[in-house]
């Protein structure tokens, strides 16, 4: 999932600019303080569940590593956006990927 998150990043203009409204606009645009988070919470409720429970890293839960792991596509997201040539490229992106998940899911 990740893997395929960072290339459609790269390679889909159209989702680039839909995940960059979403996690960089709308939170700003609604004006509502208790609402900023609304539209990332559909991230992690997907997220969660994907996460097997009791193989998380070591003393994180999986709400706490579902979180983490949204805030890893927020910041894939925003280099998108501000330095793409700083997202890992083609030939290091499986490996980049395998070592977040690794991080969290050891």
């Amino acid at each position: 999932m990740l893997v395929r998150y960072v290339q459609l990043l790269q390679t889909d203009p159209k989702f680039r600019t839909l995940a960059c409204t979403t996690v960089m606009v709308v939170p700003e645009a609604s004006g509502l303080t208790e609402y900023v988070a609304a539209p990332l919470d559909g991230w992690q409720d997907y997220v969660a569940p994907l996460i097997p429970e009791g193989l998380t890293a070591p003393g994180l839960s999986v709400e706490a590593s579902s979180g983490l792991l949204l805030t890893i596509l927020q910041g894939f997201t925003v280099t998108a956006r501000n330095r793409p040539e700083a997202l890992p490229q083609a030939d290091q992106l499986i490996a980049a990927a395998a070592a977040v998940v690794r991080g969290i899911l050891p």
